[in-house]
């Protein structure tokens, strides 16, 4: 996810010429593309933990679904509002 992140900066920062195009408002359209990105990584990696909580109980113990400490409907609820938030925010 860092990396995600990292990414959208150093591609936005291509486009910046001059110092003084890095303004308030650059930071908003970095933004504006962070905040999506950040919710579909949490929809992506969520429903995989949804789906394989079975494996994960075996090779990755230490997951939240994995390990008992979320439940299955929580997870679902997050995955769900991601998932809302992310189409939400692409309709706008």
């Amino acid at each position: 996810m860092i990396g995600q992140m990292l990414s959208i900066i150093s591609t936005s920062l291509l486009a910046v010429e001059k110092l003084s195009y890095i303004s308030p408002l650059f930071f908003i359209g970095v933004l504006q593309a962070m905040v999506p990105q950040l919710f579909m990584s949490i929809y992506m990696n969520g429903v995989n933990q949804l789906f394989d909580v079975e494996i994960d109980k075996i090779n990755k113990p230490h997951l939240p679904l994995a390990s008992g400490q979320l439940s299955f409907r929580t997870g679902a609820i997050i995955v769900a509002s991601c998932l809302t938030l992310v189409r939400y925010k692409f309709i706008l």
